[in-house]
């Protein structure tokens, strides 16, 4: 009986074939190792910065300048608008609703009903509505005729809370600003914004490689504006992370930072703190800062009180704040947030049968001191 023998030749032959195979496996692994330490370190400083920068944003905490109590009494001189001023920077917010609920106001014909909210400090009660009429006579124009409640008692005055006057921040530069909680944006706010700067905001790792192809493609194109890539965490990270230059090592640390930022706050925080920190335009030797802020000098409204065509005005002035601001350039800044209507109206946040009526709006800025 014969046994076959491993020809010697096929041993040499696998051996060298393996040992090749293996230093070929490790030429080409040792880049890939190599970058995935270097993306490991940077990430791990990147995720450095971002906690001490987020701690900052978290506990800064400005002192706030607070009014007197708000007191309406019978016989004062008021205007309906006038009112409606006072509840905005009580940050009252306008309900529909007959019967207003704590901290919200309706409007009727030469009336306002509001229901102050219930203060243990002040002693402010917030238990039931209160009617507010106004009236107009020919020698004291327009007064406050009545103040009753919903049960018909007559009030000789009516005690709101202290008004928030102003942000005060230590440091030498001269801002406004107005610090709002996610909960408190109305939705239509948060869809323009959406709707104009990032689409993809809720679903993205904190970077789009399909928007920055599809801004890349849409550059290449002959007579086309640049266009950029950067998502909405990319742009917070930029304006509060790192300087304005442009270059290619400043694009690569804003993508691993924005990424660093989405593992350490939630998308609602995020936003949250994008809304407070934009620049929205200047006023005098004050730069606007944030939405709340924003609200309040070109609407004079509390930033819950927006309608759909002021958050996309205040969405358009995004991009470029000085140029669309409506107390200065009212033909560009109505242009600009028409081109955010429609951009809404593409992602299905309006009906297509209620943008000619939101466009045709014309813009109602209201200065004020």
């Amino acid at each position: 009986m014969s046994t076959s023998k491993e020809d010697p030749r096929r041993a040499v032959y696998s051996n060298r074939r393996l040992k090749v195979a293996v230093l070929l496996l490790s030429l080409l692994s040792l880049p890939m190792m190599a970058s995935f330490g270097l993306f490991l370190w940077v990430f791990v400083q990147s995720s450095s910065l971002v906690d001490a920068r987020l701690e900052e944003a978290r506990n800064r905490v400005p002192t706030r300048v607070y009014s007197r109590p708000v007191s309406l009494r019978t016989s004062d001189h008021m205007t309906a608008d006038g009112l409606v001023s006072i509840l905005n920077a009580l940050s009252y917010q306008e309900t529909l609703s007959p019967d207003p609920g704590p901290g919200e106001f309706a409007l009727g014909e030469k009336r306002v009903t509001v229901r102050p909210r219930h203060d243990d400090s002040t002693g402010i009660q917030g238990n039931e509505p209160v009617v507010v009429t106004l009236d107009q006579t020919r020698t004291a124009g327009d007064i406050v005729k009545s103040l009753k409640t919903k049960t018909g008692r007559d009030l000789k005055a009516l005690t709101l809370e202290p008004a928030l006057i102003s942000y005060m921040f230590e440091g030498e530069d001269r801002e406004k600003r107005r610090f709002v909680k996610y909960d408190e944006l109305p939705k239509h706010l948060v869809e323009a914004v959406l709707a104009i700067e990032d689409r993809r905001f809720f679903q993205h790792p904190g970077f789009d490689p399909f928007r920055i192809v599809g801004a890349a493609l849409r550059n290449l194109r002959p007579g086309s504006m640049l266009q950029g890539g950067s998502t909405l965490t990319q742009q917070f990270v930029k304006n509060f992370f790192l300087t304005p230059e442009r270059t290619t090592k400043r694009k690569i640390q804003e993508a691993i930072l924005s990424f660093a930022l989405e593992r350490r706050a939630s998308k609602k925080e995020i936003f949250e703190l994008y809304v407070n920190e934009i620049y929205l335009g200047q006023v005098g030797s004050f730069s606007i800062n944030g939405m709340g802020e924003a609200s309040r000098i070109y609407f004079q409204k509390d930033i819950g009180n927006l309608t759909v065509g002021e958050a996309a005005l205040l969405a358009g002035m995004i991009q470029s704040p000085n140029p669309y601001n409506p107390m200065r350039h009212e033909e560009r800044a109505t242009s600009r947030r028409n081109v955010v209507l429609r951009a809404m109206t593409d992602e299905g946040f309006v009906k297509r049968d209620e943008l000619p009526k939101l466009l045709a709006e014309p813009i109602n800025v209201r200065s004020g001191s």
